[in-house]
């Protein structure tokens, strides 16, 4: 799902979401803490699709609008308040 890789001495991670691309610093130079972060944001994103999809399913029952890019937005916002290592 997402791939680890040193940028100078920080690792950064790299996936897809939803079709786009997201690059985001992990803010650390160690290798196992960036690993760690890695899983935490792959579990995070299968919990932001399991929850969205069943938000989205039950908003489409109720005939409500649905917000295709709320998952990517929580995301970010949890990407950038990552704490750091």
């Amino acid at each position: 799902m997402a791939g680890i890789y040193k940028r100078g001495n920080v690792w950064w991670i790299k996936f897809h979401l939803n079709g786009t691309r997201v690059q985001q610093s992990l803010r650390t130079t160690n290798k196992r803490i960036a690993l760690d972060k890695k899983r935490q944001i792959e579990n995070y994103c299968a919990n932001i699709a399991a929850g969205m999809m069943l938000a989205q399913f039950t908003k489409y029952l109720r005939q409500l609008p649905i917000e295709s890019d709320i998952s990517f937005n929580l995301l970010t916002n949890e990407l950038v308040h990552l704490p750091s290592a």
